[in-house]
């Protein structure tokens, strides 16, 4: 059983995007990472990852767990959404992006 999660409602498309977390440490914080056709990164700060990646939904839903972006704020407590520099990157979409730990860099 693995739970699904369907993000909705986002402003650009997402078009490549990379995942990290400790390999040593499971249970410490875990990024996602997406570059869209706007030019921005997207950073998902997911601060206790094998406790949940977003608030349990108040009603059963069936298959695809649903978060609306707009309504990410609720989800505070597990997750934090950064958009890298505040303002878009690149003046073209974003093809590929890379975390690189030593350094806490993103590369794109």
């Amino acid at each position: 059983y693995s739970v699904q999660f369907l993000l909705f409602e986002l402003e650009y498309v997402p078009l490549c995007m990379t995942y990290w977390y400790n390999k040593s440490d499971p249970g410490a914080r875990s990024f996602l990472i997406f570059g869209d056709d706007s030019g921005c990164l997207h950073i998902f700060n997911f601060l206790q990852p094998n406790k949940g990646l977003f608030e349990s939904p108040t009603k059963k839903q069936e298959g695809h767990l649903k978060i609306n972006m707009k309504e990410l704020s609720e989800h505070s407590q597990k997750v934090h959404h950064t958009l890298c520099m505040g303002r878009p990157v690149h003046t073209d979409w974003v093809r590929n992006v890379v975390y690189i730990t030593e350094t806490d860099y993103i590369k794109s």
